[in-house]
């Protein structure tokens, strides 16, 4: 999964591509390693997110 094709301003850029498929992309590329934490009494471990935003 890429990220969502269905956005308000009905731009629709993004979408799922295929395994092994290439994506070129333009933007600022964002690692975010977020922590262990517990959200509505549920524990929800580690992980890392990787955002491309414009600009």
């Amino acid at each position: 999964m890429i990220g969502a094709d269905d956005l308000a301003s009905g731009k629709g850029r993004l979408t799922s591509t295929g395994d092994g498929a290439k994506l070129t992309v333009t933007g600022r590329l964002r690692v975010i390693r977020h922590l262990t934490a517990v959200v509505g009494g549920v524990r929800v471990d580690a992980w890392t997110e990787v955002r491309v935003t414009e600009g």
